[in-house]
């Protein structure tokens, strides 16, 4: 079954070029191509559109894939694109407060793909320069990180990855080219397998959580840059197009589980004039979206999204007029509250996941 574009318009429409001084080369965004000064991933304005940043996914690059462990203690921040640079910081959430946790590990980049797995926190590949791709393997055991992996999917950024039972899912992304991916992979601690089932249409810059025996996917951009609205859900061994209603076509928004429930927060929309951050929040019962708030958290693309301590916690992003962000949100389940806690540098594009 295909996915629908629903007249959101195209990223390519409104990409105008932005440099980062990430190396002067600038970041190309999940939705495939060049750096953008509006954002889906990256820049954000209030009328152009374009991606510029990469996904988090959890997220969203920066979506909470870990399947929202009760036996979770911390979140573990890392990576993504500065004010200036590219970051390959590491941070701690306990619940209150941040703490930095290490400065050594991976390098520089944004656009990664994680989860948490067997104890470990585990990411995967990202945009290094703006014509390079990492598809190495990282895991942060709550001390120190290892590089577990040279092999496995192609080097990308934007994909999307959620942990479900004894293994990570990881699918899409864009690779150097800013070819949009489709191939889905399992990660089983050790090594990486790909498997051979029809795909959801390439994509990067979706959002993505588990909920229950499933992972669960929605939006992002196609290889065309048709924004997407649609929902996929993974059920351990197919994936099948679950609703073609819900939330807005978008790109860059974040995904986190909560209870019974997936939730999903913010990104960016496209039309034919333009492109509007999204500041909405709507959940996932396993079934069908409801939106739960028209407000709460300003509004802002590739944040990084993830629950610790019964609360979804929102981190940075880039919000109106191309800000980097780095304030801290707390959903609890019918509202938002933002968190005067000090943290991170401001960023987007980074990866974030329970540990």
């Amino acid at each position: 079954m295909a996915d629908v574009a629903q007249d959101s318009g195209s990223v390519e429409a409104g990409r105008d070029a932005r440099t980062s001084d990430a190396g002067d080369a600038g970041h190309r965004g999940p939705d495939g191509g060049k750096v953008v000064a509006t954002s889906d991933g990256g820049g954000t304005r209030d009328s152009g559109g374009g991606i510029d940043g990469a996904a988090v996914f959890d997220g969203a690059p920066g979506s909470d894939s870990s399947g929202a462990s009760s036996s979770a203690t911390q979140l573990i921040l890392f990576g993504g694109v500065g004010p200036d640079f590219d970051l390959s910081d590491t941070w701690s959430w306990n619940g209150s407060a941040w703490s930095a946790v290490s400065s050594t590990g991976p390098n520089s980049r944004s656009s990664a793909a994680s989860a948490s797995l067997q104890g470990n926190f585990v990411l995967f590949g990202g945009q290094i320069t703006s014509e390079t791709c990492a598809n190495d393997t990282w895991s942060w055991n709550g001390a120190t990180w290892t590089r577990v992996s040279s092999t496995g999917p192609s080097p990308r950024s934007g994909a999307m990855a959620a942990t479900l039972g004894d293994h990570i899912l990881l699918y899409g992304g864009q690779d150097a080219d800013d070819n949009n991916l489709s191939d889905t992979w399992l990660w089983d601690g050790s090594s990486w397998s790909m498997l051979a089932v029809p795909p959801p249409a390439p994509r990067a810059g979706a959002a993505i959580a588990t909920l229950g025996g499933t992972v669960v996917l929605f939006g992002g951009a196609d290889a065309n840059d048709n924004v997407l609205g649609v929902t996929w859900v993974w059920n351990g061994t197919q994936w099948s197009m679950a609703a073609a209603t819900g939330p807005s076509p978008r790109v860059g928004a974040v995904a986190a589980t909560l209870g019974n429930a997936v939730v999903l927060f913010g990104g960016r929309t496209y039309d034919d004039g333009g492109s509007t951050l999204d500041g909405d929040t709507w959940t996932w019962d396993g079934t069908s979206w409801s939106m739960a708030s028209a407000t709460g958290a300003t509004p802002r693309t590739f944040a990084v999204a993830a629950t610790l301590h019964g609360s979804v916690v929102l981190f940075g992003g880039l919000g109106v007029d191309d800000a980097t962000l780095n304030d801290t949100w707390l959903w609890n389940g019918a509202s938002w509250a933002t968190s005067s806690a000090v943290g991170p540098e401001a960023r987007y594009a980074a990866v974030m996941s329970a540990l």
